[in-house]
């Protein structure tokens, strides 16, 4: 095993002491096989051998893990914390296969007619991946390097995001037809529950550390940020595709005038709450987060009724 109990094992670090030593191409590839071994090792023992996990996590984790090792293997993270070399390398050179797939699933882009550039993508990716493997440290990347990852990591998260997105609208498009559920209520309970879910647990996770004006300011900048970005480029797309749009008519549904009104009165509770927090030392006692419950609720049977 390249875990133990203690950690690395002892024959895992006097391999790939006698590895690292090796020099050139072929030192490089032995290095990265044993980094990626143990990478996949402490995956393993954090899915199955988590002592802070329980049975369903666990359960749920392991049925998860085919897609977490698609989503590895073409979404390069290089950032600290994450960073595994040649996991980075591999969905450098992996990840044109699954942007053609996406062009040809998601946009109907005829990718057979286009196959020049797969090759060429695919030639360049495997060379960025090979020069990491080669020259990228073990640790972290340079940061001329990591900068370009990044950013190119993150194009292909949000295609990731897109593509598990678009078969989401359709499950529940599904189970709404099934169930005879309108599509409103649908989009009102299980989709926004399920789009918060991450956050919420990002955000409470962060506030459990110590980190709760972090955790809090979350809880504002990601709806400002999917409100502001998300409805400013859409909009921008929209105007971008025809020369003579020049303006575009906008209807608010009850729903939404319902979610603008209750979130300004929470906003000016908030206020009032902070002012009153002010003058008592600080502490903010439970009845406000009952009463943002309560404007939520209230929400929910305004809309659904």
């Amino acid at each position: 095993n390249a875990v133990g109990e203690d950690g690395i094992s002892s024959v895992y670090i006097d391999a790939y002491d006698y590895v690292d030593s090796c020099p050139g191409w072929c030192g490089a590839f032995q290095r990265a096989f044993f980094e990626l071994r143990f990478y996949l090792a402490e995956v393993m023992d954090d899915i199955f051998y988590c002592k802070d996990r329980t049975r369903l996590d666990k359960f749920l984790l392991a049925c998860e893990l085919p897609f977490t090792i698609a989503r590895k293997l073409t979404v390069s993270i290089p950032s600290e914390g994450y960073y595994c070399r040649p996991v980075v390398a591999l969905s450098l050179a992996i990840s044109p296969i699954w942007i053609a797939f996406y062009l040809s699933s998601q946009m109907g882009v005829a990718v057979n007619a286009h196959f020049h550039y797969l090759y060429i993508s695919c030639a360049v990716s495997l060379f960025t991946g090979a020069m990491i493997i080669r020259y990228g440290g073990a640790e972290s990347l340079s940061l001329w390097a990591l900068v370009p990852v990044a950013l190119y990591g993150f194009v292909v998260a949000a295609t990731w995001i897109d593509y598990i997105g678009a078969h989401l609208v359709r499950l529940l498009a599904f189970f709404g037809a099934v169930f005879k559920i309108p599509n409103p209520v649908m989009g009102l309970t299980v989709l926004a529950w399920g789009n918060s879910m991450g956050d919420l647990s990002t955000n409470v996770t962060m506030a459990r550390k110590g980190l709760g004006n972090m955790g809090a300011t979350a809880c504002f900048a990601g709806p400002c940020f999917t409100l502001l970005c998300g409805l400013g480029s859409g909009f921008a797309a929209l105007l971008a595709s025809d020369p003579n749009l020049t303006t575009i008519k906008v209807t608010i549904p009850p729903s939404v005038k319902i979610g603008f009104a209750s979130i300004i009165f929470n906003c000016l509770l908030l206020i009032s709450a902070g002012l009153i927090v002010f003058r008592r030392g600080g502490k903010i006692g439970p009845s406000h987060a009952y009463l943002m419950l309560t404007i939520y609720v209230s929400y929910l049977a305004t809309c659904i009724a």
